[in-house]
């Protein structure tokens, strides 16, 4: 299992930002080191900015995530008091990738964060015990030796970062030390002016006549002027295509849910939930208008 947190100190050369943890659904602790505590607890650092030159200390709270196709939408706000909001997206694939590659490591004499230099223990600290692992005669957590055990207590961050994508771009995204440290990997959406506390993703396929199906991102997102905005990733663009204001006077959303079949919004706001369409096609009243809304949910037949 994974989660997403702000850690409560910055132990990376690569300024403020979030972990994303793991841990083995069958840790159950060691048997002397480690005991009662998790075996495979790692940790990854995630960057994310507004823009590529905001600093990332001005989104400072994660207010929701959402896996979807692979993918993990983190919704970003600069704290209760911002009107500044953006989304990271994450292949999860450059996450476990992260987490398969080399240890970050406290360098006393320089006083820096390395790599690991030197081997690693083997079975290695903080993997899951794998069917391979346990024909080595490791059948759970409890068994591996106190040599994985004690390098997984003290190197429980990983080295490399892993920089938000484009959820359709094929580019591996996890960087090291190496990578431009002036300019912050951006958000694929940033809002200004609100401060959002809810999303929700889904996927709308499109085909036409002379191409295949493509599936489309879209989000939903609302926060404490109770507007729900409604988005479509379109290659490496962002658009909001609807702003709807849902009370007479603001109201913050703090939830918001997609039904089985995607084709309803439950709103939950402070004092109340709706239900809204996903898709209000029919106030596109002519062809051009539909092309120029871009929403994957509407045609024009």
């Amino acid at each position: 299992s994974s989660s997403v947190k702000r850690p409560r100190s910055t132990t990376s050369t690569r300024g403020p930002g979030w972990h994303a943890w793991r841990v083995c659904k069958g840790d159950v602790g060691g048997l002397r080191t480690l005991q009662r505590r998790w075996t495979s607890f790692l940790k990854s650092h995630l960057e994310c900015g507004a823009t590529p030159h905001t600093p990332p200390h001005l989104l400072s709270q994660v207010r929701g995530a959402q896996l979807s196709r692979g993918a993990l939408y983190l919704l970003l706000t600069g704290g209760p008091t911002s009107r500044l909001s953006a989304v990271c997206v994450y292949r999860m694939a450059d996450v476990r990738a992260a987490f398969r590659g080399s240890y970050r490591h406290h360098d006393d004499a320089t006083r820096k964060w390395i790599t690991y230099p030197r081997s690693v223990p083997d079975p290695r600290p903080g993997a899951c015990v794998s069917a391979g692992v346990r024909a080595r005669g490791f059948p759970r957590s409890s068994s591996l030796p106190d040599r994985t055990l004690s390098f997984a207590l003290e190197h429980p961050l990983m080295f490399s970062s892993v920089r938000p994508s484009n959820p359709a771009s094929p580019t591996n995204t996890t960087t090291d030390s190496t990578a431009d440290s002036t300019t912050t990997a951006a958000a694929i959406l940033a809002v200004r002016g609100d401060s959002l506390a809810a999303i929700a993703v889904t996927h709308v396929e499109v085909a036409t006549a002379t191409t295949k199906a493509t599936a489309y991102p879209v989000l939903y997102l609302a926060g404490e002027r109770g507007v729900l905005y409604k988005a479509v990733l379109i290659g490496s663009l962002s658009h909001i295509i609807e702003e709807t204001r849902l009370f007479p006077e603001p109201q913050p959303i703090s939830r918001l849910l997609l039904s089985a079949n995607q084709r309803a919004v439950f709103v939950l706001a402070e004092a109340s939930c709706l239900q809204l369409p996903a898709a209000s096609c029919s106030r596109l009243t002519s062809c051009a208008d539909c092309i120029l809304a871009r929403d994957p949910h509407c045609g024009w037949d």
